[in-house]
């Protein structure tokens, strides 16, 4: 009769041992979808939950993640996932499936102007875009001006 039940408590404890290890890791794991609901992102931005928010811009589609938290602020990350088919070839192959990593204070709203709290990829593509775009602009201008001389 004890040995049963020696047993039975041999084989009952590793297999309580490795559900509680499963819990904890789906809940560790989980991430909240709050589909376009910004409110429902910034509810969880206060405590830095792991969530993931669809935003739409200007027909380009944004996924918004908050990954964790370190110190007082929220790790969060950005991806572009697709832009409009209008959208040039290589404007679109910069762009798409590119992400960043952002720092956001703890308890803030979402917003769009993230860039500076921002680092990877996709900052790099925007600014690059902006650079390209403001020497264009530049040497338009140096055309003009060496034009009318």
């Amino acid at each position: 009769m004890k040995k049963k039940k020696k047993r039975r408590s041999i084989v009952l404890i590793p297999i309580i041992v490795i559900l509680i290890f499963a819990i904890g890791i789906l809940y560790y794991s989980y991430e909240f979808d709050c589909e376009e609901d910004k409110s429902c992102y910034n509810r969880h931005l206060e405590n830095c939950k792991k969530t993931k928010l669809t935003v739409m811009d200007e027909g380009s589609t944004f996924i918004y993640q908050i990954t964790g938290k370190e110190n007082n602020q929220c790790k969060t990350r950005v991806t572009l996932v697709d832009m409009p088919i209008e959208t040039d070839p290589d404007t679109a192959k910069l762009f798409e499936g590119k992400s960043m990593d952002c720092k956001l204070e703890k308890g803030s709203t979402f917003t769009t102007e993230i860039l500076p709290h921002c680092t990877g990829p996709l900052k790099e593509a925007i600014y690059e875009l902006t650079i390209q775009k403001m020497y264009n602009i530049l040497a338009q201008s140096l055309s003009d001006i060496l034009a009318e001389f």
